[in-house]
């Protein structure tokens, strides 16, 4: 039971293909919004397209980690500064882990330059080695403009590998659970 104003409505859809998609591999939307300046600083949590509900990438990940299975909105105000929340659920009952949103279901992106990146590169040839990164969420991404130019424009950066942003937004979840 969403509230219509919570769902960004998508158009379309690009998505993996069934190869790689299974119980064991999560998926989610990777669109932020684009601001007036075109730069990034908000993330609808969900979409909606034909009666199918996609959340973020960083929520659907976020959600399997802690091994929830539902979320819930909570739109009551407890005072003036306080934001409409969307709760991990288990069973059907809401836990202490949430994400604030605004009136249309989005969520500024706490861009903190928390997250680590590594090079695939050092990856391929060894230079890191695989045990220093059991336990780690790893989100892949490109930063070669040839590889369709996925840099997107922050406030804090205009040429961040659109991938950075899920990342920030998985670290910030993750800073409450």
């Amino acid at each position: 039971n969403v509230p219509a104003n919570q769902l960004g409505q998508a158009v379309g859809y690009v998505g993996n293909l069934p190869l790689f998609v299974s119980q064991e591999r999560i998926v989610g939307h990777i669109t932020p919004i684009d601001d007036s300046d075109s730069k990034k600083r908000r993330l609808n949590l969900l979409y909606k397209l034909d009666n199918r509900y996609f959340s973020t990438l960083a929520l659907a990940l976020w959600r399997q980690s802690l091994g929830a299975d539902g979320l819930i909105y909570d739109d009551h105000l407890n005072n003036w500064l306080d934001s409409p929340k969307w709760y991990l659920s288990y069973g059907g009952q809401p836990s202490p882990y949430y994400v604030p949103v605004n009136e249309n279901g989005e969520v500024l992106i706490p861009y903190h330059n928390r997250v680590q990146t590594v090079s695939a590169s050092k990856i391929l040839n060894k230079e890191i080695a695989i045990n220093d990164l059991a336990g780690k969420f790893i989100l892949v991404g490109s930063s070669a403009e040839a590889q369709g130019d996925d840099l997107v424009a922050t406030p804090l950066n205009p040429r961040l590998p659109g991938v950075e942003i899920h990342a920030e937004m998985l670290s910030a979840m993750l800073d409450q659970s």
